[in-house]
């Protein structure tokens, strides 16, 4: 909001400066600002036991797949190689699709944000358990977090100080984590700092 409203006033005292880089700042931070909204009314409604879960019988893999070629445009201007790789394909299973679009979005978001240019992001699914055990991983070469903060990584509101400023809210992972329970899945991490980032489902 203080970036929306800076912008605003920059525009409206010189237009011809601020008219296209500020409108293209007030697009972005307002596209922030609605996950952040969607995120916390989602949080809400799971803490209320309002959210449903609607399942749907469909092919996982693919469904994954078309996820992840949404982020093809952002990772290849950032000169990030994004790939995705399944074990079993075509895998069939009941699952709800908008759920699974937050989780997988979010976690690629956050794994292409703290990735520098030439890095690499790999989303990978595998089949366990004689099918019953459907697993989702997502690994990059990005900055990684210190092991003191991994516990409390998938806390509401908690953010690590030494990445703070690239705009989180620490809401994200939070609701990543509480939709993924919703689901009766299991979400871990792991990571070595400078080296790599790993955040795998299992559901």
């Amino acid at each position: 909001l203080t970036v929306i409203q800076g912008m605003a006033y920059l525009i409206r005292t010189d237009q011809d400066q601020w008219s296209e880089t500020g409108t293209q700042k007030i697009k972005a931070n307002s596209g922030i600002l609605l996950q952040m909204i969607n995120q916390m009314l989602g949080i809400a409604k799971i803490d209320e036991g309002a959210m449903t879960v609607n399942p749907v019988r469909r092919d996982v893999n693919k469904y994954i797949a078309s996820v992840v070629e949404l982020f093809e445009s952002e990772a290849l201007k950032r000169k990030i190689d994004l790939s995705f790789f399944s074990a079993e394909n075509p895998f069939e299973m009941d699952f709800d699709t908008d759920k699974l679009m937050h989780i997988i979005t979010n976690l690629i978001s956050n794994a292409l944000k703290f990735t520098s240019e030439g890095g690499s992001v790999n989303v990978s699914t595998s089949v366990t358990d004689n099918g019953n055990s459907f697993s989702i991983r997502v690994k990059d070469t990005g900055i990684g977090i210190e092991k003191e903060h991994l516990s409390h990584l998938f806390d509401r509101f908690y953010q690590v100080k030494s990445v703070s400023s690239s705009g989180g809210t620490g809401l994200g992972l939070a609701y990543v984590k509480e939709m993924v329970a919703l689901l009766n899945g299991r979400i871990s991490l792991e990571s070595i700092p400078e080296n790599y980032l790993k955040q795998p489902i299992n559901s």
